[in-house]
């Protein structure tokens, strides 16, 4: 079983490093159009994140071997999949809540394998989620598509559990939840699939994120 991600206190020259992953983050956003969306200036859509930014470099803390994520609720999530290239499965029939009012924020991600952390002893994604370790929450779909996604792809395939789903006709969330939607690859593209929570899929672990 892989070792916990350990936090340490980020010295000054990873608060450079951390700030030069943001501006890429940011910058790989406005070449794909999002200012546009917003009908925001390139220069506009960079200042939105200055919050998210300097947050995480104030707080200090840096967690090794995970991802980290710029996330952008006020775009509709399908959209963010059109404008990102990533292929949606034509099977999925529901949503993700987006927030249009919502304020960009970051947020350190880790990869789960299959057979790693909360894995371990679990036979479905629903009991992989409950025995996440405490300062842990599932990753939402955003948050897995705001990062360096293909970093993500390249350690694991990954469900994404987190946060609200719109289903046609009930409630979002809780127990009328019985999907999750996953980060795969198919025919060498990054690509937004689904599984059932009940099941376990052996190729395709979660994301998860630091609170």
């Amino acid at each position: 079983m892989r070792a916990e991600s350990s936090t340490t206190y980020a010295p000054a020259s990873k608060t450079l490093e951390i700030r030069e992953i943001c501006t890429t983050l940011i910058g790989t956003k406005i070449r794909s159009g999002f200012h546009l969306e917003l009908e925001m200036t390139p220069l506009e859509y960079e200042d939105s994140f200055r919050d998210a930014v300097e947050e995480l470099v104030n707080d200090g803390r840096d967690f090794q071997g995970t991802v980290l994520g710029l996330v952008e609720e006020r775009i509709p999530f399908v959209r963010q999949l059109e404008l990102l290239g990533i292929v949606l499965d034509p099977g999925i029939f529901y949503g993700v809540a987006y927030k249009p009012e919502k304020k960009p924020y970051a947020v350190w991600l880790e990869v789960f394998g299959s057979g790693e952390g909360p894995f371990s002893g679990s036979t479905n994604y629903q009991e992989a989620v409950e025995r996440l370790p405490n300062g842990l929450r599932p990753a939402t779909p955003f948050e897995g598509i705001n990062t360096d996604f293909a970093s993500v792809l390249n350690k694991n395939f990954v469900s994404l559990p987190g946060g609200e789903y719109k289903m046609p006709g009930i409630l979002t969330g809780g127990l009328m939840r019985f999907d999750t939607l996953c980060l795969d690859k198919y025919l060498g593209r990054p690509r937004i699939s689904h599984l059932r929570l009940d099941e376990l899929d052996y190729l395709v672990g979660m994301l998860a994120a630091y609170e």
